[in-house]
């Protein structure tokens, strides 16, 4: 089983982004909600609006984890709001393998 306390679960990955590339938590906003979920924008796409915005690099795969963790939280979150304190890994597996899970938590 899988608590739902660990850090993956419930820090915010907008605050948690904004705070690691030092820019506004409505970047990550605009990355993946506008472009990536509403847009279907490809990843190097993403990344080229990242620097863009920023005038910093990033590769595709940090953009690619940065979706994963955004997903994972959003899934938990559904979970916790229905007051679960812990789930199977198979809650997540429509998101990611379980060798990608196993990397996010560290």
């Amino acid at each position: 089983m899988i608590q739902l306390t660990h850090r993956l679960f419930i820090e915010d990955p907008y605050k948690a982004f904004a705070k690691r590339y030092n820019c506004q938590p409505k970047l990550w906003y605009e990355i993946y909600n506008q472009r990536f979920i509403w847009h279907q924008y490809e990843v190097p796409i993403l990344c080229e609006y990242f620097k863009l915005k920023t005038k910093m690099n990033i590769n595709d795969r940090t953009i690619r984890r940065w979706i994963k963790r955004t997903q994972v939280y959003n899934r938990a979150q559904d979970a916790i709001r229905n007051g679960v304190k812990e789930v199977k890994y198979s809650y997540f597996e429509k998101i990611l393998t379980e060798k990608e899970f196993n990397e996010l938590l560290i």
